[in-house]
C-alpha cells in the first residue's frame, strides 16, 4: 500500500517550490518594470528621489515613486501617469499584476512608514 503521507509531503514540497519560483520570477519582472519607469521618468525630466517596491502576493506588486514636488505638480506628471496606465494594462495577465503610484517629496517623507505599508524593497543606484 502506498505511503500517502509521504506522497502528500512530496506534493506539498513540489508545490511550494513552484510557488517560490513563480514569486521570484514575478519579483524580477516587477523590478524590471520599476527600472523601466525610472528610465522613462528620467527621459521626460522628472526627478525621481526614491522608488520602492511592494510585493503584496505572489502575483501582485506595487511600485511607489517619490518625485520632486515641482515635477509632481507639473504637466509632465500626466505623461508619467499615462505611461504607467499603459504599462499596467500591457503587463497584466493571470499570474502578474503591477500598480504604480506617485508621491511628491514634501521634505518630510518617512521611509519607515513607507516600509511599514509593505514597500520593503528600495531601488538602488547602479
Amino acid at each position: 500500500m502506498p505511503d500517502f503521507k509521504k506522497i502528500f509531503r512530496i506534493g506539498i514540497s513540489d508545490f511550494s517550490h513552484l510557488l517560490i519560483e513563480k514569486f521570484i520570477s514575478n519579483l524580477n519582472l516587477a523590478q524590471s518594470k520599476g527600472a523601466e519607469l525610472f528610465e522613462y521618468l528620467s527621459k521626460i525630466n522628472i526627478k525621481v528621489l526614491d522608488l520602492f517596491l511592494k510585493p503584496s502576493t505572489i502575483t501582485d506588486f506595487s511600485v511607489l515613486c517619490i518625485v520632486c514636488q515641482d515635477d509632481f505638480i507639473s504637466e509632465k506628471i500626466t505623461d508619467a501617469y499615462s505611461k504607467t496606465i499603459e504599462e499596467k494594462k500591457k503587463s497584466r495577465n493571470a499570474t502578474f499584476r503591477i500598480d504604480f503610484s506617485f508621491m511628491p517629496d514634501n521634505g518630510h517623507v518617512n521611509t519607515k512608514k513607507i516600509a511599514s505599508d509593505g514597500y520593503i524593497l528600495k531601488y538602488g543606484k547602479k
